[in-house]
């Protein structure tokens, strides 16, 4: 009776979200990057996305991101993960691009 009481507790314990795949950056102006992925979770809070100096988050289900306000010309790259209140899944590979 423990051991089943025990699974059964243990199936339920909440984890960490899958990291999010097919990442890509994609310059739309002098001044803008998009950055979008692939969702593979379905317990996340939000997203986490970091260009290595700065981090934004965006909310649960989303799967876009765009930086503003860039220079001409700036070279950018960006990596992103999943969170929610247990923990936060493996950054993705950094995707680059280059502002118009």
């Amino acid at each position: 009776m423990i051991k089943v009481l025990l699974a059964a507790a243990l199936a339920t314990v909440p984890a960490a979200p899958p990291a999010p795949s097919d990442q890509q950056a994609t310059a739309l102006s002098t001044s803008q990057i998009r950055v979008i992925w692939q969702d593979n979770s379905s317990n996340e809070t939000g997203f986490e996305v970091s260009d290595g100096v700065a981090t934004w988050t965006v909310g649960a289900n989303t799967t876009r991101f765009v930086n503003s306000l860039l220079a001409s010309k700036a070279y950018k790259c960006y990596r992103v993960r999943a969170y929610n209140l247990v923990g936060k899944s493996a950054w993705t590979p950094y995707t680059c691009a280059t502002t118009l």
